[in-house]
């Protein structure tokens, strides 16, 4: 969300330019008033959102209403109840996707791994991992074959190329069916599958 900044306001200071000024400025308002309103709105759902975690509570059996938050013991992350229903034992929020929807993400532990590969021997990512590649020549990093919904990988390369790139490994990387080519010079990214058909989303380059 980006606010539009305002022209210059007319001034008695300054009454050669006054008229045109305003004819400038009064109608730039209404474009910055919907873009602030805009604004608020977000920032209430964030709000809300964050007043909704701290409040969450853990899953248990039992009966939920449409805006219910809970947490799910078994991964730790922010659910909010999407229809109505009653759980039974074992209907963890992550596995029932059409009464819950994932509210945040918490990042798993990473373990730190450095190697040296090449275009010929690709690394192959694990998940929950921090790998830094550091081959001088064109480094390929491979996704993980068969992730689950939440898992992370994270991936540097310090060879100072812009040709390296991360295998997708059968699975889409935003979307699309291609590897993603890293040409950003000792780039460092951050990837979450976020299940098919979408795959892997690439969250900080």
């Amino acid at each position: 969300m980006t606010i539009p900044i305002l022209p210059a306001a007319p001034s008695t200071l300054d009454p050669a330019n006054f008229r045109a000024r305003g004819d400038l400025f009064f109608p730039a308002l209404t474009a910055f008033s919907v873009a602030c309103n805009a604004f608020s709105t977000d920032l209430e759902t964030a709000r809300q959102d964050v007043l909704g975690a701290v409040s969450a509570t853990v899953w248990a059996t039992g009966s939920y209403a449409v805006g219910a938050r809970v947490y799910d013991p078994t991964n730790g992350l922010l659910y909010l109840c999407t229809t109505a229903h009653t759980g039974t034992s074992g209907q963890y929020p992550s596995t029932q996707p059409s009464r819950w929807a994932l509210m945040s993400m918490t990042a798993p532990p990473l373990t730190a791994h450095s190697a040296s590969t090449s275009s010929g021997s690709p690394y192959q990512l694990v998940k929950a991992q921090h790998a830094e590649l550091s081959n001088s020549a064109q480094g390929w990093a491979n996704l993980p074959a068969s992730p689950a919904t939440g898992d992370w990988v994270w991936v540097g390369f310090a060879n100072g190329r812009y040709d390296n790139v991360v295998k997708r490994n059968g699975q889409n990387i935003e979307g699309v069916a291609e590897d993603l080519t890293v040409n950003v010079r000792d780039a460092s990214l951050i990837l979450r599958f976020v299940g098919a058909p979408y795959g892997w989303k690439v969250l900080v380059k």
